[in-house]
């Protein structure tokens, strides 16, 4: 949670306006924004959810896209066991 550090002005003796510093303004854009694009993400995903999908291997032979070959990891030789190297 961020903290915040307003300063209240009034008017009248009634509180008016919340004056905030700067940077803790962006916060608290950034953080409404990120809200709104989270509320945005639920509410897509709540309206496809019953939506067929289909897996990416499905996809990529719908595509003509090969998957390449089982790749193997490469080794280089210091970390092979056993092998001492010199320089």
């Amino acid at each position: 949670m961020a903290f915040v550090h307003p300063q209240i002005l009034k008017q009248d003796g009634k509180k008016q306006f919340a004056v905030l510093p700067y940077a803790e303004f962006n916060r608290v854009m950034e953080k409404l924004a990120d809200y709104e694009d989270l509320r945005l993400l639920r509410k897509a995903k709540a309206k496809e959810k019953d939506t067929p999908g289909i897996g990416l291997e499905a996809l990529k032979r719908r595509l003509g896209i090969k998957s390449p070959g089982k790749r193997t990891a490469r080794r280089s030789p210091m970390s092979i066991r056993g092998l001492s190297v010199r320089s």
